[in-house]
């Protein structure tokens, strides 16, 4: 009578691991499939030690990032061409080396739509940077920049 008690809590066990990484595995390839991802930590904060890991695509003239450790499918932060410009772009310093991948450089955005306020850090690596910069600088004609 005690061995089926095991069993079923091993298989409850065995679900509460699996089904999570089957749904974050689902999640990563449904957003990739709606354009394509690139790996996209972000500082919601500037000058505070908060990095989140996470990915972004571009979706029309927006920008969405998502966490990289969420089951949302909606974007966590969206930078909206138009209103969207680069304040600096650095490589990262000794203590930041360690919270990302390797070969990230950091773009400072500003300004973001809510959730945010201000700045905000984006770490990304080289090709990526260039293609963010590319797009910013490539918005339609008539499309309001920043300053303009």
């Amino acid at each position: 009578m005690l061995l089926p008690v095991v069993e079923v809590a091993l298989i409850l066990i065995a679900l509460l691991i699996t089904v999570p990484l089957v749904v974050l595995i689902f999640r990563r390839r449904w957003l990739a499939r709606h354009g394509g991802l690139f790996e996209c930590s972000v500082k919601l904060r500037p000058g505070r030690d908060n990095w989140a890991l996470g990915v972004a695509r571009y979706s029309g003239e927006d920008l969405e990032w998502f966490r990289v450790f969420s089951f949302s499918f909606a974007p966590q932060v969206v930078f909206r061409r138009g209103r969207t410009s680069v304040i600096a772009v650095r490589d990262p310093d000794a203590e930041e080396k360690t919270m990302l991948y390797d070969g990230q450089r950091i773009l400072r955005l500003d300004p973001v739509e809510p959730p945010t306020v201000g700045p905000v850090d984006l770490a990304m690596a080289a090709e990526s940077v260039t293609g963010l910069m590319s797009w910013l600088e490539a918005a339609p004609p008539g499309l309001r920049q920043r300053g303009t």
